[in-house]
């Protein structure tokens, strides 16, 4: 690869269009039109939103685009107010129709009923997080100006309501990962690529994350989400703090379909609270490639990075599922 003039880069672009589908028929029918093979042709013809998704691919809209190339996308997600755009009273429950090209142009993470639309509807949610008060996800119940409490412990409740949600999305996901895993064999970065929840790990250990490794991460990330429903204790390995990053990578993408607006600094006071150091995040730094062996050497104390312990406890008073420690 040119690494002045990005020749032969590989670039992921992520571009949000809000539409309102006015004519279903006329849409479907520029879908068929569309449509690479017969696969496709099913898709538009089964429902609208698949319809979007072959309408505008995006692999086509690059190939008009001088010095580049389109490239098979990972996945479509699509996520809409159904209803008529015109009467406020019609609009009603969100709809997400995700299709990925090729071997699993079928695969897509089971149906989430009653999803959230709203703001409300996500701060409705957080009456369910028993595990995690309110000044753990940012309120500020200081703060002299009472109109500014509220508002604090609304956003509080909001963050709440999207780690619920994301905990339920996230393990929709991870059920879909390890069908696909298991389809590939040794796993390569490619295959890892085209995951929901696995692609958010450390990139360079892509290779490793097998079937055997998603299926022990989903029940760490189970035992997770259990401690944000009830009773909250820090993770108690690496697996569990790379677990609860992608939660919170899952609650920021809900909150950006959504529309929500968050405070740019929420991300940063949950990990403050919920997170008793940050290590875990040097795995994600290329240039730090085999720290994990030199913090080992140096006997420090701080908890082991190598893969093989991710999921080992930090200590005695720590625990993990059974099955995590399975290998």
């Amino acid at each position: 690869m040119n690494e002045e003039s990005g020749q032969g880069q590989t670039v992921s672009l992520r571009v949000t269009i809000e539409v309102n589908i006015i004519d279903a028929d006329a849409l479907r029918d520029s879908a068929i039109s569309r449509a690479s093979d017969t696969q496709e042709v099913e898709y538009a013809i089964s429902d609208a939103m698949n319809a979007l998704i072959i309408a505008s691919d995006p692999i086509q809209a690059a190939d008009v685009l001088a010095g580049v190339e389109g490239v098979e996308p990972r996945a479509f997600r699509v996520s809409a107010e159904t209803g008529n755009p015109a009467d406020d009273d019609d609009i009603h429950a969100a709809d997400t129709a995700i299709v990925i090209d090729g071997e699993f142009a079928d695969r897509r993470p089971a149906d989430v009923p009653d999803a959230p639309v709203t703001e409300q509807d996500f701060i409705d949610l957080s009456g369910q997080v028993e595990g995690l008060s309110p000044d753990m996800l940012g309120y500020d119940d200081e703060l002299e100006d009472q109109g500014e409490r509220r508002r604090s412990l609304r956003q509080a409740k909001l963050v709440a309501g999207l780690l619920w949600h994301a905990s339920v999305v996230m393990m929709d996901e991870l059920f879909s990962d390890i069908e696909l895993l298991r389809s590939r064999g040794a796993p390569t970065a490619a295959d890892v690529d085209e995951t929901f929840v696995i692609s958010g790990l450390p990139p360079r250990f892509a290779h490793r994350y097998t079937a055997l490794f998603a299926q022990r991460f989903l029940t760490v990330a189970v035992d997770l989400t259990t401690r944000i429903a009830g009773r909250w204790q820090p993770p108690s390995c690496v697996a569990q703090e790379l677990a609860l990053r992608c939660l919170l990578n899952e609650a920021q993408l809900l909150a950006e379909e959504a529309g929500l607006e968050l405070d740019e600094d929420w991300r940063a006071t949950v990990e403050e609270f919920l997170l008793e150091d940050t290590d875990a995040e040097l795995l994600y730094n290329e240039a730090l490639d085999g720290f994990e062996d030199y913090l080992e050497s140096l006997g420090t104390g701080v908890a082991s990075m190598k893969f093989e312990n991710w999921f080992e406890p930090f200590n005695n008073a720590r625990h993990v599922p059974p099955y995590a420690l399975s290998d």
